[in-house]
């Protein structure tokens, strides 16, 4: 019985951590919460030089409008890589990025315009789960996205304050949440829920890169 109300209270911790921290990891929290106003208007290249968890924590802190131009920025770089009809018909996320971060528009609209899209790009246009990930579920570049996982690799490793038994944050949802031959998992440990998941991050994180 005293294992049973343990793991209630874990979960209660668990859940009110993602809705009123930037991460809970409480060194990175900390860290977020003096830092998110700085890097809010820092230089991409500054920005972009972050561990992945600390980008993360410091983008949960950014303003509506912010997160947006990150999205557009990303969207205008990867279309370059695109022509004809299917850059055209990647280039609609605009207008979703739009309805999920300035518009206000109603969470079911959003999901729906993201669903239509997604199954358009992989039934015309033959995108993989490779394709959509590092299309639609991070703002970041290819080349960035390896170098931000890299440096928290190397912070991992070094944190005397990283303890491998706490719970961490969530950071995928679905399979298209994980990059190369990962896939999205709920482990039997769990994960804290925190919103920043999918494509243009508009849905719930709920698992773990594996």
């Amino acid at each position: 019985m005293k294992m049973y109300y343990f793991l209630i209270v874990i979960v209660v911790l668990a859940s009110s951590c993602s809705k009123d921290y930037l991460s809970c990891d409480p060194g990175i929290n900390r860290w977020a919460m003096q830092n998110t106003e700085y890097y809010s208007s820092a230089s991409r290249t500054e920005l972009v030089n972050l561990p992945l968890k600390r980008l993360r924590a410091v983008y949960r802190g950014f303003s509506n409008e912010k997160k947006a131009s990150l999205w557009h920025d990303k969207v205008h770089q990867y279309s370059q890589y695109l022509s004809g009809i299917e850059k055209e018909e990647y280039l609609e996320l605009d207008s979703i990025i739009d309805a999920v971060y300035l518009k206000n528009t109603d969470k079911e609209i959003t999901e729906e315009m993201i669903n239509l899209w997604e199954e358009k790009m992989r039934n015309v246009f033959h995108w993989n789960d490779n394709d959509i990930f590092y299309s639609s579920c991070t703002w970041l570049s290819y080349e960035e996205y390896v170098m931000a996982s890299i440096l928290q690799y190397e912070e991992t490793q070094t944190r005397l304050d990283h303890n491998q038994n706490e719970i961490q944050d969530c950071e995928c949802r679905h399979n298209n949440g994980c990059p190369g031959s990962m896939s999205c998992e709920k482990l039997p440990k769990g994960c804290n829920e925190v919103q920043d998941c999918g494509i243009v991050h508009n849905s719930i994180c709920n698992g773990t890169c594996w």
